[in-house]
């Protein structure tokens, strides 16, 4: 498997926590997005600083019905992937949105969840700004 892309945004916004999660529900319904925690499966993660908000938002490309665990077939479909973490801050919040693409781990190790198939960075790039489009 080749290099991870990803392609992050950051911006601040005057927004507090509990309106970006008004807006972040409002931004995974849009897109038919399933939406996760950010899992620790770094055994390092503890001893880092933490988000406010760590979560993901994925789907399928297609529209295909969201591959889960105990569920066959998906793992050849092509998907989205964004994280999002929020920290909030004085003036509102510091978002960072990353689009994650090719060289991906088919289950998600690193963000400790359960999509599977194919991230395609174009895609998840496309939807990441629609995201920031809505939270900004």
């Amino acid at each position: 498997m080749g290099k991870m892309k990803a392609e992050n945004i950051e911006f601040i916004t005057s927004k507090n926590l509990t309106e970006i999660v008004g807006l972040l529900r409002q931004a995974a319904d849009e897109l038919k997005a399933t939406v996760d925690k950010i899992g620790d499966a770094d055994p390092l993660a503890k001893f880092e600083a933490k988000a406010d908000i760590e979560v993901v938002l994925w789907g399928n490309i297609r529209g295909f019905e969201a591959c889960r665990p105990g569920r066959s077939g998906g793992a050849g479909r092509d998907t989205w992937v964004v994280q999002v973490y929020v920290t909030e801050i004085e003036e509102g919040c510091h978002v960072e949105l990353i689009a994650i693409g090719e060289g991906f781990s088919l289950f998600g190790d690193r963000v400790g969840t359960y999509y599977c198939g194919r991230p395609r960075t174009a895609a998840s790039i496309e939807r990441r700004d629609k995201i920031a489009a809505v939270l900004r």
